[in-house]
């Protein structure tokens, strides 16, 4: 009876870690496209607030002028990169972006329930 209630919690914190990884991945996805696609309210949105408070003229100002100097090969570039592992630590996450210039980690921290990006 011990070995079952183990193997139960076992399952329950893999699933939990699964779901968290998969949460992780998608707030990355999300801000990529958002950013390669010009809509910078998503993007910010995706951003810790220390992040978002840290741009001169504002974090969608800022990104508009950055997303619109991005060349289509930079958008497309942007869109296909894939994403590696993800290492979920309470919460902190780090995840591998894999592209064409090898690969890079990114940090993320939940704050009120959603994983948000720390570096980019």
């Amino acid at each position: 009876m011990r070995y079952a209630l183990v193997l139960l919690a076992a399952l329950v914190l893999t699933g939990c870690e699964k779901a968290q990884s998969d949460r992780v991945r998608d707030s990355v996805r999300t801000f990529i496209r958002a950013y390669a696609d010009g809509d910078v309210k998503t993007a910010c949105s995706l951003l810790v607030p220390e992040v978002r408070n840290a741009f001169d003229n504002g974090c969608e100002a800022d990104l508009k002028q950055e997303s619109d100097a991005l060349s289509d090969a930079e958008r497309t570039r942007l869109r296909e990169v894939e994403l590696g592992d993800v290492d979920v630590r309470g919460d902190e996450a780090r995840v591998r972006l894999r592209g064409q210039r090898g690969s890079e980690a990114g940090t993320l921290r939940k704050v009120d329930g959603r994983w948000l990006i720390e570096n980019r």
